[in-house]
């Protein structure tokens, strides 16, 4: 009987034990590895894409978020509050460099962090002034700085009307849109008018100390909050004015104003060299240690006759140490390694290219690639591996810490499908754009004719005045056709592209029989466990 009872209890340890190890490994495939990041809002939309692509190539759970809030708060969240500045995200993200007196907090506690340029951007001015087809609205640093301190009130003031011969300007009241918030667009547009035109751009400083970083805007202006709020206003507000990245701007269809540069030539930052600004960039203030201040480096109005005159890096803050973060600091390891990595940064096909971004100089993404490298993650934690959609690396891409590009979600192929559909439909879309958007610069200047021969015309005036009422309406009638017509296209693709096989009908997904079993037609291509690439299917 006392044999029976010890048997039995080591029968019973033994299925504790292996209950316990079957728990570890389950906690460890259940962790969740959290990264969480804060900035501003211009290229949030490729944070979150990123973020999304990492989540489906990941084994393990991961959750990523980012909050656009605007370069400033990004600097805030990441400098934390006094006296302790510990930092309430695992990164920050900006298009302006951290000021001086935040890095210098930062410094105080002994934190170190480097500045990560990721990309090259642009910032536009737009406006919904109605232009007829081919139209082109320009207007010099002197101009916009007297519209945005409201010295020029008006779309037809003499200024306006100087710098755009043979475009007709109405009578109309200029609704000018800034930033509600601390933003680089305010900061770094406001630059640009006080470089180019120091005379004319006088602005009481703000809460950023200067006339260039959130300054006092005059009574009347209208204030919106982030980048999309900023598009979306303009688009929809006639005859308004305002400032954000070019690549939001241009992505909802804005008129974008011509600038003027350095050189004299008047562009937009569609026909300018964004790169000119950023290929130079030892000579933008760049220190020689990443863990150096860049409070200096200043890309606004660089010189070069192709050069956009308001140009920036968009940086991510990030600390050097990253041990604290146990395995989630791997994983913002590989988050940033990814931004810096060919699929993101190819001027042809990279990430970067869906958003109107462009990538690193060459020399500088050299220098980031190393410094990212060089990032300290904690000696428990593993870093990630990547595994490339072209080339299958057998057995290490099945590991718990390779991001696989194999591995991806159905969301990401719909999206495909839906970005292809609507490309297609380009070409006659935009003819009925331009055709609608003359439509309403000739209802407009009909609306300014009517109403200036109704206040000096008599009684007598009135079948005149009668006609050009017809006219419009018929205008208007034509402009609503022509509309109706553009989605009646663009819903006939839509349908046309939901109804396409999907891809994995496509013969070249099929499995070929063999007499050792199905194996996938790609197999002539893979890493085995080595990394060594493999010629030869097995």
């Amino acid at each position: 009987a006392r044999g029976r009872r010890q048997a039995m209890a080591k029968f019973g340890l033994l299925v504790a034990a292996v209950a316990a190890a079957g728990l570890t490994v389950r906690a460890e495939e259940d962790l969740v590895l959290e990264l969480h990041g804060s900035g501003t809002t211009n290229p949030s939309r490729l944070f979150w894409k990123v973020q999304d692509v990492l989540t489906n190539r990941a084994r393990l759970p991961v959750r990523m978020t980012y909050r656009a809030i605007g370069s400033s708060n990004g600097q805030r969240e990441f400098t934390g509050l006094s006296p302790d500045f510990t930092a309430f995200t695992h990164f920050g993200s900006g298009d302006i460099p951290m000021s001086q007196s935040r890095y210098d907090s930062i410094q105080s506690v002994g934190r170190q962090f480097i500045h990560v340029p990721f990309l090259v951007g642009a910032i536009s001015y737009f406006h919904s002034y109605p232009l007829p087809s081919g139209g082109q609205l320009a207007l010099s640093a002197c101009t916009l700085a007297r519209i945005f301190q409201r010295n020029i009130t008006m779309w037809n003031d003499a200024a306006i009307v100087a710098e755009n011969p043979g475009v007709s300007l109405a009578a109309q009241p200029i609704t000018v849109l800034v930033r509600s918030d601390g933003s680089s667009s305010t900061s770094l547009s406001s630059s640009y008018l006080n470089l180019a035109c120091p005379t004319d751009f006088v602005l009481t400083p703000g809460s950023g100390g200067s006339p260039t970083s959130n300054p006092v805007w005059p009574a009347g202006v209208s204030r919106q909050e982030g980048s999309s709020n900023m598009r979306n206003f303009i688009k929809n507000t006639p005859y308004s004015i305002g400032y954000l990245d070019s690549g939001h701007g241009h992505s909802a269809n804005l008129n974008e104003v011509a600038l003027t540069n350095r050189r004299g030539q008047t562009l937009t930052a569609k026909t300018a060299d964004i790169g000119a600004a950023a290929s130079n960039f030892t000579g933008v203030g760049i220190p020689p240690l990443n863990t150096d201040s860049w409070a200096q480096v200043n890309l606004v109005n660089a010189d070069g006759d192709m050069a956009w005159p308001i140009v920036t890096f968009s940086y991510v803050y990030v600390a050097t140490d990253l041990s604290y973060l146990g395995q989630s600091g791997a994983l913002l390891k590989a988050f940033l390694t990814y931004l810096l990595s060919d699929e993101t940064q190819n001027a042809n096909s990279g990430h970067l290219k869906d958003f109107l971004f462009f990538p690193l100089p060459t020399g500088l993404l050299t220098r980031m690639n190393t410094a990212v490298a060089g990032l300290i993650v904690a000696s428990n934690a593993t870093e990630f591996t990547f595994e490339s959609k072209a080339t299958t690396m057998r057995y290490v891409g099945a590991a718990k810490y390779t991001l696989s590009g194999k591995r991806e979600g159905w969301n990401s192929h719909v999206l495909e499908d839906f970005d292809q559909t609507i490309g297609s439909a380009s070409a006659t879309d935009l003819e009925h754009n331009a055709s609608i958007t003359a439509l309403v610069a000739q209802i407009a200047a009909l609306n300014a004719t009517i109403q200036s021969m109704s206040s000096s015309s008599s009684d007598d005036d009135d079948s005149s005045n009668d006609g050009l009422a017809i006219a419009a309406i018929i205008i208007s009638v034509l402009a609503i056709l022509i509309t109706l017509g553009v989605y009646a296209s663009l819903s006939s693709k839509i349908s046309a592209g939901n109804s396409a096989a999907p891809a994995y009908n496509n013969p070249s997904y099929a499995k070929a029989s063999t007499a050792n079993g199905a194996t996938h037609a790609d197999d002539a291509g893979y890493m085995d466990v080595t990394g060594t690439e493999q010629k030869t299917a097995v």
